[in-house]
């Protein structure tokens, strides 16, 4: 389905301004939760910058006394899209109905492409998306060079991992360790790699930019390419490629499907309480756990990447003060890396310094885009900090 402006009547008419969404904490008296918005501390707390700003400037766009125009990018580009502000709204029933800034942002958004007014570097990445399958400007080719026995790997299979582009291209100790585990399983599964069933970008950077149209197009090849292989259960390590597979493309696009997705925290989980993944070599280690935004506050994925982490013998789990839906984004997701990177250290860094302060020796997720941006923050900033993705731990708890 296609998002409308009129969609958000409601929701526009019902913000009641009272910048929670912005403020956080100074706003409802909880210290925890005084820094909540990237976008608005960022920009020295200037309210323009704000998820209460996108609602009038929608709202006056409606009422047609603003077009559109360049004049606008900053303000709509440099949102990480991480959704804080939706959630101290819900959180503190501030407003009894579906007020959703980051859907909002992103439709703002692409009309900004449809009017010309895109950012170049995501035009450009959204190009090489529909040519090489990435926005990382690799050669498709080249996708599992990470991965040399793909050949042994069968065609059609009871589970598909699905690797994704910054695993795939970047972060592949993230897609290796994810592997090793399934392999030390003896699950049967796949990756698509062959020609007739290949993994394409899920779409998610063309989404969260504004290139709605490309966005359904590789969104459509790749649920064709998950179908031949006959899998019931999709695993992805990235939680954008969660999101969008598990929610963007019934709810956005209206594509329909009757396999499940997970991500792989919750795969992992459930086959340690069945059994089937035997954690028992210790990894003695004080860690931190980072919430990816896409996969808590858009997914309300919390706990089993936390029930994971205390699976494993020897970790010790410490909480930063925010955490869950009050955690704070690692700056990379929305298309902010890309194009701002300014922000996207500012934000990060800010997180290092939080994970530092709990005394923890490292810090995990389970998102490789935001393993890369918190591995920058911390060379930036001469941290000691280790980093894992939470499959690098559970690799090393196995025998």
């Amino acid at each position: 389905m296609n998002l409308k402006f009129d969609d958000f009547n409601r929701a526009i008419d019902a913000c009641m301004r009272c910048r929670g969404c912005s403020i956080g904490g100074d706003a409802f008296g909880d210290l925890e939760t005084e820094k909540i918005c990237p976008l608005f501390e960022y920009n020295s707390k200037n309210k323009v910058y704000s998820a209460q700003n996108f609602f009038y400037t929608a709202r006056s766009i409606l009422d047609g006394e603003t077009n559109f125009s360049s004049k606008f990018t900053d303000l709509y580009f440099q949102c990480t899209t991480c959704g804080a502000c939706k959630e101290q709204c819900l959180e503190h029933h501030i407003v009894n109905t579906h007020v959703d800034p980051i859907k909002l942002v992103e439709l703002l958004r692409s009309e900004m492409v449809k009017k010309g007014l895109g950012i170049p570097i995501h035009l450009k990445f959204g190009e090489h998306i529909i040519k090489e399958h990435n926005p990382y400007m690799e050669a498709h080719k080249d996708r599992w060079d990470w991965l040399p026995n793909k050949e042994a790997l069968p065609e059609k299979a009871e589970y598909v991992f699905f690797v994704g582009c910054t695993s795939s291209y970047r972060q592949t100790q993230i897609a290796k360790a994810t592997v090793n585990i399934l392999e030390k399983m003896g699950l049967d599964y796949t990756v698509m790699w062959r020609p007739e069933m290949d993994e394409w970008c899920c779409g998610s950077p063309l989404q969260r930019t504004g290139q709605v149209d490309k966005a359904k197009t590789v969104a459509e090849h790749n649920l064709e390419a998950i179908k031949k292989t006959g899998a019931k259960k999709v695993i992805t390590s990235c939680s954008g490629c969660y999101k969008m597979i598990g929610e963007d493309y019934k709810e956005l696009y209206g594509l329909e499907y009757d396999f499940e997705i997970v991500q792989s925290s919750q795969f992992l989980l459930d086959k340690v309480k069945s059994g089937e993944l035997k954690l028992t070599k210790p990894v003695n280690m004080k860690v931190t756990y980072h919430d990816p935004c896409h996969l808590g506050r858009h997914m309300g994925v919390y706990e089993p990447p936390r029930e994971l982490l205390k699976s494993i013998p020897g970790i010790e789990l410490v909480e930063m003060p925010r955490n869950r839906e009050n955690s704070w984004c690692c700056g990379a997701g929305g298309g902010v890396r890309a194009a701002y990177k300014d922000i996207t250290m500012f934000a990060s860094t800010d997180r290092i310094k939080e994970a530092e302060n709990t005394g923890a020796q490292a810090v995990t997720s389970t998102c490789p885009f935001c393993w890369t941006g918190l591995h920058e923050a911390i060379e930036e900033n001469n941290s000691k900090l280790d980093l894992y993705d939470i499959t690098e731990l559970v690799e090393k708890a196995i025998k």
